[in-house]
């Protein structure tokens, strides 16, 4: 069995080389990511929470050694692009390990989230709205459920619903209706009037 630091590896790699293109310009952002891809290479993060913590963690110091108001603008965006590729990451490493249960315990998996997340602590960006948001938008996830089990996780994703941020909760009020595509005949308006 692969061990933690080499697990989520070719992960880590991919988001560096985001960060990389984004701060191409700046060197003091250049020469951290080459640290943390050196950290990488050497397999110091034990798990994925210490990478990303590490991450975060080393923008936050650039952009409070700074002083000039772009290279502070230029951290903190590079502090949101973190934020967001630490949400795909989780998101997919959640649906990973839900493809590989049953879908009556990927059921119940999902249902246990919705009703705990939030319970716990607030820096954990590992099971937070917006992973959870990834997750519940990935209709494989729900393709082999049966009607009752679809049900239930609308029901679920309803009664949690005011947990999620107000831009989320419009596009979660159809989890569980999603099924799979119908097809239906589109009527060709130019035969309308044929005999």
């Amino acid at each position: 069995m692969e061990d933690l630091a080499s697990a989520f590896q070719s992960d880590f790699f991919e988001a560096v080389k985001v960060l990389e293109d984004f701060s191409s310009s700046d060197n003091a952002l250049k020469d951290a990511m080459a640290e943390i891809r050196r950290r990488i290479s050497a397999k110091k993060y034990v798990c994925a929470p210490n990478f990303w913590e590490d991450l975060r963690s080393t923008l936050q110091a650039i952009e409070q050694r700074r002083d000039e108001r772009a290279g502070k603008l230029k951290a903190q965006q590079l502090l949101k692009q973190i934020a967001r590729l630490e949400v795909k990451f989780w998101a997919k490493a959640s649906v990973a390990m839900l493809k590989e249960l049953d879908a009556e315990s990927r059921l119940e998996r999902i249902v246990d989230w919705l009703q705990t997340f939030g319970d716990g602590d607030p820096e954990d960006s590992s099971s937070g709205p917006a992973v959870l948001f990834q997750v519940l938008s990935d209709v494989t996830l729900q393709k082999d459920f049966e009607a009752p089990q679809r049900e239930a996780l609308s029901a679920a994703v309803r009664d949690n619903l005011p947990k999620f941020p107000v831009e989320m909760q419009a596009l979660l009020e159809r989890v569980g209706s999603v099924t799979e595509p119908r097809s239906f005949a589109v009527p060709d308006w130019r035969r309308r009037h044929q005999p």
